[in-house]
């Protein structure tokens, strides 16, 4: 088997948490790249509103996009801060266009063949770009998110990251062992660092003079069959490392490590502008353990959340800061993307 990645499969999980008090004892199902439309209704000045449609998808106020490459491909994931919600102002709208210049500026690229292995943007560099566009574009009048970004260069095998705030990415080898995690960064309990946008008539404390030179950046040797996941903090608060582990092996239990070699890169993300349906070549047994494994974590995330007795992640961190009455999981939006990475044809 070769030592270089090729192909590289993608599956994704996303669900909103609930916007007012559950009435019922039945759970939504998950929504994966069905084309679900948003309600278009417009933002009220209180907690009881709802959001625009920003997307064409519903991931509360988290958001996402991919994009491959000649060289490899991008993921990223957002988590629109709700506290805004409280001044009438959708956060969802900051994050969903943070992710969407992401997409927008590495297909302008593409486009004008102005991409190349030597001159493609670090994901930090992408972020501040996005995030520039954002506050020219004058188009969202507010809001905060924290953001994770990775690059897979496929001509070095190399996982390029950006990482600012409480979103993060795990990165699995062999199915069987987890060689890095990303720390998150807060200032204080549960105040993530966040790129903002805080006009003057709209400031109530929640603005951060956070910036994209704060973020982290990594790089790591990627090698065939690692699994990369990135994920906003709903993952990661209801999902201890071990159990991480222990979903991706259920899943992956019967894939021989050279089993990737002869399955089609697959995976595609419906109509959405920030999905790149032409990785969509077929289906095949490893991609849809690829696209399941995505959807198991986010479903058991979902699940554990709701938990009001369980010490989650979320519960020991609340706890360590001196908050013990957070017990049980953190009802939030979830998204989760994984990436396999699969060897070169030999």
């Amino acid at each position: 088997m070769s030592s270089t990645i090729g192909k590289i499969q993608w599956g994704i999980g996303f669900i909103p948490k609930y916007r007012q008090r559950i009435l019922s004892s039945t759970f939504p199902s998950i929504k994966h790249f069905k084309g679900v439309n948003l309600v278009e209704k417009l933002p009220l000045h209180n907690s009881s509103y709802r959001r625009k449609k920003w997307a064409k998808v519903d991931a509360g106020e988290d958001a996402f996009f991919n994009l491959s490459t000649p060289y490899g491909g991008y993921i990223g994931v957002a988590d629109g801060v709700g506290g805004w919600e409280d001044v009438g102002v959708d956060s969802s709208h900051f994050s969903w266009t943070l992710m969407t210049n992401c997409n927008d500026i590495l297909k302008e690229k593409l486009s004008l063949n102005d991409y190349n292995i030597t001159h493609n943007p670090t994901p930090q560099q992408l972020l501040d770009l996005s995030y520039k566009r954002l506050i020219d574009s004058k188009k969202v009048m507010a809001g905060s998110s924290t953001a994770s970004i990775v690059q897979f260069d496929k001509v070095n095998s190399l996982l390029n990251t950006c990482n600012l705030g409480d979103s993060g990415y795990i990165i699995i080898r062999n199915f069987n062992q987890i060689i890095y995690k990303s720390k998150p960064m807060h200032h204080f309990f549960n105040c993530p660092y966040q790129l903002s946008l805080s006009p003057e008539n709209a400031k109530r404390g929640l603005d951060s003079s956070d910036s994209v030179n704060d973020s982290q950046t990594s790089q790591h040797k990627l090698y065939p069959n690692d699994l990369v996941i990135v994920a906003t903090d709903g993952l990661f608060d209801n999902l201890f490392d071990e159990e991480t582990l222990s979903i991706v092996q259920n899943e992956f239990i019967n894939i021989s490590p050279n089993m990737g070699d002869s399955y089609s890169n697959s995976i595609h993300f419906s109509n959405n502008d920030n999905y790149d349906p032409t990785l969509l070549a077929g289906d095949s047994r490893l991609d849809q353990k690829v696209r399941k494994l995505a959807q198991k974590l986010t479903d058991t995330a979902r699940r554990l959340s709701y938990n009001k007795k369980r010490m989650s992640p979320w519960a020991q961190y609340a706890i360590e800061n001196g908050y013990p009455e957070e017990i049980g999981g953190k009802v939030d939006d979830i998204t989760v993307l994984v990436a396999l990475v699969q060897p070169t044809a030999e």
